[in-house]
């Protein structure tokens, strides 16, 4: 066999070196991929995160207006009501779980306790049958602590809620001679509703509210007022901003 000359056995070294090389090279990103994919080092889409933990409490302040609307209740040959008014209204919230949390409100408007009855004349030997109404203006305020349960967070914008709770409101005199006899109630506070919240922050609450408790009687404090105390009923619509700062 004849020898390989030199220049041809070089040229061939050569060429393989090449050839490994390329190949090497051509590996390369399929092993960074690989090593990426394992590591995951590879490149993510930004995630957008909540300024607030879900697992924290969730604490909320509100304000806003409502409703005064009060059922009319017969008592002895009286009939006692109240005008419908438009208050303002503060709360507190505390939410520590969706089915624990506890809610502190205020209240204020003003109406007018209305009664309404008969009474009789006589002149001479005729008796007439005369309608009678007497009017108190009063300041009315509410405070009480409901307990609340309300859906959590998540990525709802609009979360159902229920509260009840007891609560005191207190009927304030403020015309003469009425004035200096006020009435204060023990009061049974119930509501429900939907919180609208297209931010984190802020949002909207939209909540009905109903109160039962014992008719004021500031009139029984003057002569010829009535003593009756019968229950009754109000609704509160209510409308506020509330906003989240924790």
């Amino acid at each position: 066999m004849e020898p390989v000359p030199l220049k041809l056995s070089l040229n061939l070294f050569t060429s393989k070196v090449t050839l490994q090389r390329s190949s090497v090279l051509l590996r390369l990103p399929v092993m960074a991929i690989l090593a990426a994919s394992l590591t995951g080092t590879h490149a993510q889409a930004p995630k957008v995160t909540s300024h607030f933990d879900p697992t924290r409490t969730e604490q909320t302040v509100s304000a806003g207006a409502f409703g005064w609307l009060t059922l009319r209740n017969p008592t002895t040959g009286v009939t006692q009501g109240t005008s419908s008014s438009a208050g303002i209204s503060a709360a507190y919230q505390q939410q520590l779980s969706p089915f624990v949390g506890y809610r502190a409100n205020f209240g204020w408007t003003r109406i007018d306790e209305i009664y309404t009855g008969t009474a009789y004349q006589s002149f001479g030997n005729t008796t007439y049958q005369v309608q009678t109404k007497q009017t108190i203006p009063a300041n009315v305020f509410e405070l009480s602590t409901t307990y609340v349960i309300q859906q959590p967070r998540q990525k709802r914008q609009v979360r159902a809620f229920a509260e009840a709770g007891p609560g005191v409101l207190m009927f304030i005199p403020t015309k003469a001679p009425f004035a200096g006899y006020s009435s204060y109630r023990a009061a049974a506070v119930a509501g429900a509703g939907v919180l609208y919240q297209p931010t984190e922050r802020w949002g909207l609450r939209l909540a009905y509210r109903g109160y039962f408790y014992k008719n004021p009687d500031f009139a029984a404090q003057t002569q010829g007022g009535t003593r009756d105390k019968y229950f009754t009923y109000t609704s509160g619509p209510t409308l506020s901003v509330s906003y989240r700062f924790r």
